[in-house]
């Protein structure tokens, strides 16, 4: 829903404030975990957890109030962004950090595996997505170009997964490198019931496991 480019559109605030903003939250979540005697790992993840917002709630509330074309509203935007991007490295590290045979030595190789897996697929997507979308869309089938989005999402988070990075990393990354896109309105619109229904399952979800 938000190509890249537009970071540069909101300035310092997003792009400086937001890294401040997710470190000072996971610090209290460490001070929270240390508080209730929890180990350090623990407040890192109550930290990580409470630094991330939902893009999906904020974007949703602020397009039924019309605030969408405001400036508060695109610096929101933007820090949401910033967040979902701070989002990556949280990813990559916090499942390792949490495996009991975790070492320095497998952080970094996730971490390496990561980078390079994000610049080889940034390049593909860019050279061979277009020229890929732009045979599927002279088919004039709607329903396959469904499909094939549908597919290119969940086979690059598959593709993340067998490389020991998580599903969810590679399906970020499946959004960013779609969103620079020319058919990235297109492909927004034919997800949209898919989303509003993971969207509802996640929720309802989180709230029948609490106790």
């Amino acid at each position: 829903e938000f190509p890249l480019p537009k970071l540069s559109q909101v300035g310092r605030v997003a792009l400086i404030g937001t890294p401040i903003q997710v470190l000072a939250t996971i610090a209290l979540g460490v001070l929270l975990g240390w508080m209730l005697g929890w180990p350090l790992l623990q407040g890192v993840w109550l930290g990580s957890l409470l630094a991330l917002s939902s893009t999906v709630v904020v974007i949703r509330s602020l397009s039924q109030r019309g605030y969408l074309s405001s400036l508060a509203s695109r610096v929101m935007i933007g820090m949401l962004v910033v967040q979902d991007l701070c989002f990556v490295p949280l990813l990559l590290i916090l499942p390792q950090l949490g495996r009991a045979d975790a070492s320095t030595g497998a952080l970094v190789q996730t971490m390496v595996v990561g980078v390079v897996f994000v610049t080889v697929w940034l390049v593909i997507g860019r050279k061979f997505l277009p020229w890929g979308f732009n045979l599927i869309a002279h088919t004039r089938s709607r329903e396959l170009f469904s499909l094939t989005v549908l597919a290119f999402g969940l086979g690059t988070g598959f593709l993340a997964y067998k490389l020991g990075l998580s599903l969810a990393f590679g399906a970020f990354l499946a959004g960013l490198v779609l969103a620079e896109s020319e058919y990235a309105h297109q492909a927004l619109h034919d997800v949209s019931p898919l989303r509003d229904l993971f969207t509802l399952l996640f929720f309802a979800s989180v709230g029948l496991i609490i106790d």
